[in-house]
């Protein structure tokens, strides 16, 4: 079972990614502030972030994240600005970009796609 750290300023977009990614061991935030906490207490497997929040733009907590903790994968989720997110993927160092779609299989499908290119973590103590 993989875990995955959600962040997005929508409740309504939390609870549709819950619902879709039955299976997982998902840990969820409205808060980008909470990210680095969040990330020391369940070391998550992938973190898909909403790029477009008020607090803290989605970008922004990807370079802190891949700063402080390297994390192997890190994806954006967007709604309707992929060239603007495609475009800020090499500078916060992001591994793909996803977007915010009422098609569930197509988010279950690109989480698959990129936690199956993630390579074998060793386990953390």
């Amino acid at each position: 079972m993989s875990k995955i750290l959600v962040v997005d300023d929508s409740r309504l977009i939390l609870q549709a990614v819950k619902e879709t990614l039955q299976g997982h061991e998902l840990t969820l935030t409205e808060n980008p502030l909470e990210v680095p906490h969040l990330i020391r207490e369940c070391h998550p497997d992938l973190v898909l972030i909403d790029l477009n929040m008020p607090t803290m733009r989605g970008d922004v907590v990807a370079r802190i994240i891949r700063k402080a903790f390297g994390n192997d994968v890190i994806v954006l989720l967007h709604t309707e600005v992929p060239a603007e997110a495609h475009a800020l993927l090499e500078g916060c160092g992001a591994n793909g970009v996803i977007a915010k779609s009422p098609d569930e299989a197509s988010l279950r499908n690109a989480v698959k796609a990129h936690l199956r290119k993630q390579a074998p973590r060793a386990s953390v103590a």
